[in-house]
């Protein structure tokens, strides 16, 4: 939401055609001009799969869009990721 709400003053209802929810505003004075739908975290779902034959190529891509569409934790994670892959540090662990 673009600004706080009440969770105790909100509720939901059940109709025959759908649910409804009521948000009760933090502030009476904020205004909610609009709502917009959650972006998931691998991109948008009319997205249609990659035509690349290249499957590290479609894993970045994927990797990418959830950086650029997660929460702060996420992109932490993620670089924290690639930077020990490109140090060496995720191969330690493993001796093959």
């Amino acid at each position: 939401m673009n600004h706080e709400i009440i969770p105790d003053g909100s509720y939901t209802k059940q109709t025959s055609s759908g649910l409804i929810v009521y948000l009760k505003k933090a502030k009476a004075t904020d205004i909610w001009d609009n709502l917009e739908k959650k972006k998931s975290l691998i991109g948008n779902d009319e997205s249609k799969p990659s035509k690349s034959k290249d499957p590290n190529e479609s894993l970045m891509n994927m990797m990418r869009e959830m950086y650029e569409n997660g929460d702060p934790e996420m992109k932490r994670m993620i670089a924290e990721s690639w930077t020990k892959s490109r140090s060496g540090e995720a191969a330690k662990g493993f001796d093959l």
